[in-house]
């Protein structure tokens, strides 16, 4: 028997890649799938910034493979808003057919949004799935390799928390030698706050201090966040996410955190990826001994006039430090925040001080001389 016996038609070959990689992320247009199964020659696949001649003849080459795919009922066409275009998903009769080419096990995506009136919506979603799509692609073309959410999902069910993707590349180090980089992704195209942004933190946290889940035999060790140039609030003013999320993360932390920040732009509202800016960076910890530092926005008033603040140990801890009104005086406290199946918040230190800016100083530089590498176990 020869490798000949294993031979595969042209366009049989070809329509089997297509289904591979859109059932690897759910769904795909064809610039993306393009950008797959036709990149420049001796490149990876998966660039997305190339001239416009190279970029619309690998849409082309893509629309009319998706257009037999459709006629063979394999995929399902999907009407994006806007100028997004056309998403493509598999069909059941897709699904069938790599289990029965590949033994490859998918899911249909049918069931990705829903028909109102017989018109068919996008989940509210989409954007998201889009833009994490796009940075798993722009790391393929760097020569990484990838875990989608879809395949880590499938591969590790029951877990807490899952990344928008993982990308793993080899990284050379100072002594000659390679070692794995495996970066947590997370993309954020919404306005986090309270317990969601609180929630990010100790991911990143997790991640930098390897304690991350083991997902799919990988353990991340290096947390990118992935965020959008061209955002705007209400008001239509441009947001500063990077800046937003620094300040945001900085509350909660104990210690500096190493990560990566990921910049992504467009050239229309087709998505069309102008350029992608990645910067390895450092957030730093609020420095109570800094008189420049605004430790007062790293706390929380309420209605009693309690300001309170969120940190997280070195063991993944959560803890709530207060700084409460006193007579004419303040006084700062430290509390356990354990999970409720681990018992109860107990007050750890407390004292009476003279100023508020004093006390929120005290608080942070006892805790974290204290408590934050010994945690619970503290005496």
């Amino acid at each position: 028997m020869t490798t000949d016996d294993f031979a595969l038609p042209a366009q049989e070959f070809q329509a089997i890649t297509a289904l591979h990689w859109i059932s690897r992320f759910g769904w795909l247009r064809a610039r993306e799938l393009g950008a797959l199964m036709w990149p420049p020659r001796d490149a990876h696949p998966g660039s997305l910034i190339a001239d416009d001649h190279r970029m619309n003849e690998q849409r082309k080459l893509a629309s009319r493979l998706l257009s037999r795919l459709r006629e063979s009922r394999y995929v399902l066409q999907r009407r994006l808003p806007g100028k997004a275009g056309d998403a493509y998903v598999l069909s059941g009769a897709g699904i069938h057919y790599l289990q029965r080419r590949l033994a490859y096990t998918a899911r249909a995506g049918d069931k990705w949004g829903r028909f109102i009136d017989g018109k068919w919506l996008p989940p509210s979603s989409w954007e998201h799935e889009l833009i994490v799509t796009l940075t798993m692609l722009h790391f393929l073309s760097r020569g990484a390799t990838i875990k989608t959410e879809l395949e880590i999902r499938a591969e590790n069910p029951g877990q807490r928390k899952y990344p928008d993707g993982l990308v793993v590349s080899k990284v050379r180090m100072r002594d000659g030698s390679h070692q794995d980089m495996i970066q947590w992704v997370e993309v954020e195209s919404a306005d986090k706050s309270g317990l969601k942004m609180l929630a990010l933190a100790r991911s990143l946290i997790d991640v930098t201090r390897r304690r991350a889940p083991t997902l799919s035999s990988l353990v991340a060790n290096v947390p990118t966040i992935v965020y959008r140039s061209d955002l705007v609030n209400l008001a239509g003013r441009k947001v500063d996410h990077k800046n937003r999320i620094t300040k945001a993360v900085q509350r909660h932390i104990g210690a500096d955190l190493s990560l990566f920040f990921v910049q992504m732009s467009f050239k229309n509202t087709s998505y069309h990826v102008a350029a992608i800016e990645v910067e390895r960076t450092r957030i730093h910890r609020l420095d109570p001994s800094d008189p420049t530092s605004d430790v007062k926005s790293a706390f929380a008033v309420n209605r009693e006039g309690i300001f309170t603040r969120t940190v997280v140990d070195e063991k993944g801890r959560d803890w709530t430090l207060k700084v409460r009104p006193l007579h004419d005086r303040y006084r700062y406290e430290i509390w356990t925040a354990p999970k409720p199946e681990e018992g109860k918040p107990t007050e750890r230190f407390g004292y009476p001080i003279e100023t508020l800016e004093d006390a929120f100083r005290t608080v942070l530089a006892r805790w974290t001389a204290r408590f934050y590498q010994n945690s619970y176990e503290s005496q």
